[in-house]
């Protein structure tokens, strides 16, 4: 999950695929932390055609606190540039549902993906898995709503917090996951006009509700 963690071991394996002339695409999964301008130079010339990188939210103090470790938002931008410019495919992985994430939080990770427009993009639902943190508070704190394994695959809502309801991760994740439609769509050569308009309609419709001015629409 963290292929680039000893960047010199990298190294001396994409000099050993370029040296030895191997004709191989792959793709990896790693932290930004762990990247370098001259790494990713390295690995695009030894094959590799994306990768991975743990996003999990846009909302600053979140990531700070709770996602990946050295995870900024400025590194990311960053990584987003340079690897556009060398040809590598970036797929953010993104995770909803974290204990501090509030609504505001689907806003600023929908303006993150706005702005640096990843390749693409998977998302999973924070899920307490039993033995870790998460599940004891959760299980404490009264969140858990399902205890029925066979949800517990990142993909289903089995777990609020006091922030957001079911209902609040069900809605505004489906605005995340209609992003990645537009995106998926830009990528493959669709009006961008369209699909910029179409995503500023989705923005504008988010923010209503994150700031809870639905509630004041004439029923």
């Amino acid at each position: 999950a963290t292929f680039t963690f000893n960047k010199e071991r990298i190294h001396n394996i994409c000099d050993l695929i370029i040296d030895r002339q191997l004709q191989v695409t792959w793709w990896c999964e790693t932290r930004v932390d762990r990247l370098d301008e001259r790494l990713l130079e390295k690995m695009k010339q030894a094959g590799c055609a994306g990768i991975n990188i743990g996003v999990e939210t846009g909302d600053r103090k979140v990531m700070d606190r709770q996602a990946k470790k050295g995870l900024t938002i400025e590194k990311l931008t960053r990584l987003r540039t340079i690897a556009k410019s060398l040809g590598v495919k970036l797929h953010f992985l993104i995770s909803k549902g974290f204990p501090e994430e509030t609504r505001k939080s689907f806003v600023d990770t929908y303006e993150l993906l706005m702005k640096l427009r990843p390749d693409s993009l998977g998302i999973t639902i924070m899920t307490p898995y039993p033995g870790t943190q998460l599940y004891k508070d959760a299980e404490a704190k009264g969140w858990i709503e399902s205890k029925a394994w066979e949800d517990y695959g990142g993909h289903q809502f089995v777990m609020h917090t006091d922030n957001l309801s079911r209902d609040d991760l069900y809605y505004g994740l489906n605005f995340l996951k209609l992003e990645n439609v537009l995106i998926q769509k830009s990528n493959s050569g669709a009006d961008q006009y369209e699909i910029r308009k179409t995503e500023k309609e989705l923005y504008t419709e988010l923010l209503v509700w994150a700031t809870g001015l639905d509630d004041l629409r004439v029923k």
